[in-house]
């Protein structure tokens, strides 16, 4: 590979998912691999539990939030590598396309800061400038064309423990309340503590509105849980020995 043609971004600042616009595979294909995947795993979680083991609710409880723990450690690592290596065939692709089609990326730069007003001589010395230097081209390219924003990415070691931690520390609210609390609603309001401190964590990263972002998350959750019990009293009766 040609020697100018390698980024010189620094370790630290990678792309930043986050902010992606170019979409190389259609999310929706993406979505449906990932949310069967964990549905599936999920639902065998439930009927090994259940119907194997026979289990009461506190140890079914325990056994599945375990299950749970190592299951989304582990799709938020592998999610987080996958980006990654996405981010790596982007750059490749790129460094490939300004190597061997120099004269194309040119016209293509030549056309974007042509769109942001610049004209004649100005857009003249721009573009000179520009595809002078191999690593600020590539990084330009990707900035401009593709509408990637440099930023932090999180190493996916780093955003597994994230995960581990959030649902760790939330394991910990159902558990102080379980034991001050009679276990009628314990678990409630334990989760409501829950949701609605996730909820403000989030709105104050995501820089959204804190109490719309409550609000949705509290009536999503209520929606949910709702369901599961008019779905359970209403099967319930066909299931009973």
């Amino acid at each position: 590979m040609h020697e100018k043609a390698k980024a010189t971004i620094s370790k630290k600042h990678l792309i930043c998912f986050a902010d992606f616009k170019f979409e190389e595979i259609p999310s929706h294909f993406i979505k449906f691999a990932q949310c069967a995947k964990e549905f599936t795993i999920l639902f065998l979680i439930v009927f090994i539990a259940l119907r194997n083991l026979h289990l009461p609710v506190l140890p079914f409880i325990l056994i599945f939030s375990f299950s749970f723990f190592i299951l989304k450690i582990f799709l938020v690592a592998f999610l987080a590598w996958t980006k990654l290596q996405r981010l790596h065939k982007i750059i490749e692709d790129k460094k490939w396309h300004i190597e061997h089609k120099r004269e194309e990326t040119k016209a293509q730069l030549e056309e974007i800061y042509r769109a942001k007003g610049f004209s004649d001589k100005l857009l003249t010395d721009i573009v000179d400038t520009l595809t002078s230097d191999d690593n600020r081209l590539l990084q330009t390219m990707l900035e401009e064309e593709m509408g990637l924003s440099l930023g932090y990415f999180i190493h996916p070691i780093k955003q597994a423990f994230g995960a581990f931690l959030g649902m760790f520390l939330a394991s910990i609210v159902f558990a102080i309340t379980f034991f001050i609390l009679p276990i009628a609603y314990c678990f409630f309001v334990s989760g409501g503590i829950n949701i609605i401190a996730s909820s403000i964590i989030a709105a104050k990263y995501e820089k959204t509105k804190m109490s719309k972002e409550i609000v949705w998350d509290l009536a999503i959750a209520i929606v949910v849980l709702s369901t599961c019990h008019f779905l359970a009293m209403s099967i319930m009766p066909f299931f009973k020995t």
